[in-house]
């Protein structure tokens, strides 16, 4: 959309946001169908009942925390579109403004205020919120610094065919990468290896978070704020060896949609103060639970959400993937077969001209 068009997209995308969340806090309900009718009551669409007014009166969201809302809207400039594109522009915000806003995260406002334990009143265990939030930082240090040191291993040995840019704290990709040893060993063989591959990775995570030192995590992070220079380079080489740019079918674990999240200057001060006084960083919780996801899964906070819609919703999503990555390939195959036979075809006509050269040159008198 351009234009007017455009404006009234963006001003009825921002209403629909705003007004919904505000009224679904409030505890306001749906208007009702008048056709509804029970006992000679209306019924109002929707799964509650009406909140207790006093109930619904303190999750109504205060002044103040609508004017932060407004002020980010404002400032993020988040583009209509799919509700998948739009949660892609969120995220891309909020993981920019982990890896930018702040020179370490240590020192963040958001760091500070847990460091202040709010919550110790009603949770005893929040006092390990500071260790989580660390935790989870590190997490998206590991992830992306990896890949832009994968990015420079390619630039050194060059960039296998048709390739997609390996996460190195992948299991999936430290088992893959043992498949030429575990070929050799015999499906006994292989399995074991594949095991032990995933538990020595799962080690080596859980170690990663026990040693790293301040100096460390400084390197890294001035590796990682460096992610869309690695990407240009990445692109670049892919375009230089004649690689199709394919993708991960799972595409919430896809490296490269990770590095083009990563934006190349700090986000707007509005959107910087929403994400430190009203977003919560819900993988920091599961910590809390049990759950340290990096440990487990080599992504953590890196890991790209999903937008639920439907039980055919991976399915549809990674045969989308698929057929892209095969019109990129088809497409790049055509253009290898018109550079070589244009090769081909440069080759026999310098040699017809070299052998009229000596035909040439036999014509001489001496």
């Amino acid at each position: 959309m351009t234009g007017k068009t455009e404006k009234t997209g963006k001003w009825r995308a921002y209403l629909a946001t705003r007004c919904t969340v505000q009224h679904w806090l409030a505890g306001y309900r749906f208007r009702p169908l008048p056709t509804q009718k029970n006992r000679g009551k209306e019924r109002w669409v929707g799964a509650f009942d009406p909140l207790d007014p006093e109930i619904a009166k303190a999750l109504k969201p205060s002044p103040a925390t609508a004017a932060a809302f407004d002020a980010y809207y404002q400032q993020a400039n988040i583009q209509p579109g799919p509700v998948e594109d739009m949660a892609r522009q969120h995220l891309s915000l909020y993981l920019t403004y982990r890896l930018r806003n702040n020179a370490d995260w240590w020192s963040a406002p958001a760091m500070q205020l847990a460091d202040r334990h709010p919550n110790l009143a009603l949770d005893a265990d929040s006092i390990k919120e500071p260790i989580w939030m660390k935790q989870t930082q590190l997490a998206l240090l590991f992830v992306i610094a990896g890949l832009c040191q994968e990015i420079k291993r390619c630039q050194e040995q060059g960039v296998p065919k048709d390739a997609v840019l390996k996460q190195r704290y992948d299991p999936l990709v430290q088992a893959a990468d043992r498949s030429v040893f575990s070929a050799l060993l015999g499906s006994a063989g292989s399995l074991a290896l594949t095991v032990g591959t995933v538990a020595n990775g799962l080690r080596e995570r859980m170690d990663m978070m026990q040693r790293y030192a301040n100096d460390e995590r400084k390197s890294l992070t001035l590796v990682a704020q460096q992610a869309h220079l690695y990407l240009k380079q990445w692109q670049g080489m892919l375009q230089k060896s004649a690689v199709a740019d394919v993708r991960n079918t799972a595409v919430q674990l896809d490296a490269v949609h990770l590095l083009e999240a990563i934006q190349a200057n700090p986000v707007p001060k509005a959107v910087a103060v929403m994400f430190e006084e009203l977003v919560h960083d819900s993988m920091a919780g599961f910590i809390g639970f049990g759950m340290p996801e990096f440990q487990l899964n080599g992504y953590g906070l890196a890991k790209h959400r999903r937008i639920f819609f439907g039980n055919d919703g991976d399915d549809m999503l990674r045969k989308k993937v698929e057929h892209s990555n095969k019109e990129k390939q088809a497409a790049l195959a055509k253009q290898r077969a018109e550079i070589d036979y244009q090769n081909e075809k440069d080759r026999v006509q310098r040699a017809k001209w070299d052998r009229e050269a000596e035909m040439f040159r036999g014509t001489m008198p001496r």
